[in-house]
C-alpha cells in the first residue's frame, strides 16, 4: 500500500465515522489514537488516587459549609 492509498483509506475512514458517528465520537476516536502508548497501572492509579482527593476534598468544604450553616 502506498503511502497515498493509505492517507485515502484514512480520510475514508474519517468520513464514514463523522457521517455516521457524529462530531464526539469522531473526536473520540481521533483522541484515541493519538495515545502512543498506554497508561501504565502506576499513572492510572495515580490518577484515580487524584480524583478521590478532590472528592475527599469536596465533601470536606461542603460538609464545612454545613456546620456554619448549623452554628448560625
Amino acid at each position: 500500500m502506498t503511502a497515498s492509498a493509505a492517507a485515502s483509506n484514512a480520510d475514508q475512514a474519517q468520513s464514514f465515522l463523522y457521517m455516521h458517528c457524529g462530531v464526539g465520537v469522531l473526536h473520540t476516536f481521533l483522541q484515541r489514537g493519538r495515545q502512543t502508548r498506554p497508561r501504565t497501572i502506576r499513572e492510572i492509579h495515580l490518577e484515580k488516587q487524584g480524583r478521590q482527593e478532590m472528592d475527599e476534598q469536596a465533601w470536606q468544604n461542603k460538609s464545612g459549609e454545613i456546620l456554619m450553616e448549623i452554628k448560625e
